[in-house]
């Protein structure tokens, strides 16, 4: 049997997989948006949950 090649995470649902990529990558980019030519705004994965979050408190 061949080595696994990176680990992975197990994940039950949405909010399972938000909270696990904060926890692991917090400060890690999770996108990049091009804004113009040459330029780049970057998101966290925490900033990612942080929108998640103000998107719920939103609705509520």
């Amino acid at each position: 049997m061949s080595e696994r090649l990176y680990d992975i995470i197990e994940i039950s649902d949405l909010k399972d997989m938000l909270n696990k990529t904060r926890d692991l990558y917090s400060e890690r980019p999770a996108y990049k948006i091009k804004l113009e030519e040459g330029k780049y705004k970057t998101i966290s994965h925490k900033e990612v949950r942080e929108m998640v979050d103000s998107l719920r408190n939103s609705i509520n």
